[in-house]
């Protein structure tokens, strides 16, 4: 897996921060599977912000609840314009973009999801605590919910 993340001041103290994040597991012998604490799970407050913990993704129905099984490829991208608002306080407009995969092969553009939000940050000692509302748009926006993310830690 790969992770690159770049930072552009763009006025003032407005930064727009960029990540890109790839991961790809595999088996030498294709007859065995992946073990499941192996696989990358995405959604939640540090990848894909408008979509509830591990719910992006391949799922499987148990007994009428879907329950995410987890993927061998992943790709994610999250785009982030942060600003100060007052002393402490600062606030940051996003949009995560990206999915998860049975396989490498499997992966297509169309199969992206997106969710686009805002945030607020309190500067602390141990550094920024966060709260982040992030919305699903596209095929989701009618199926999936809104969240609300509360964090330690920028996302990137």
């Amino acid at each position: 897996q790969s992770q690159f993340s770049t930072y552009w001041n763009i006025f003032a103290d407005v930064v727009f921060a960029h990540n890109i994040n790839i991961g790809w597991t595999f088996q030498q012998d294709p007859d065995v599977d992946i073990p499941y604490e192996k696989r990358f799970f995405l959604g939640g407050n540090s990848s894909i912000r408008g979509y509830e913990q591990q719910m992006v993704g391949p799922m499987v129905n148990d007994d009428g609840e879907l329950v995410p099984v987890g993927g061998n490829f992943r790709f994610y991208t999250n785009m982030e314009f942060r600003f100060p608002l007052y002393g402490y306080l600062g606030g940051e407009v996003f949009m995560d973009v990206g999915n998860l995969w049975s396989n490498f092969g499997d992966a297509q553009i169309s199969d992206l999801r997106t969710a686009v939000g805002i945030g607020l940050t309190i500067e602390t000692p141990i550094g920024p605590a966060r709260i982040d509302y992030g919305i699903p748009l596209g095929v989701d926006s009618d199926i999936k919910s809104s969240q609300t993310h509360i964090a330690i830690a920028y996302v990137f």
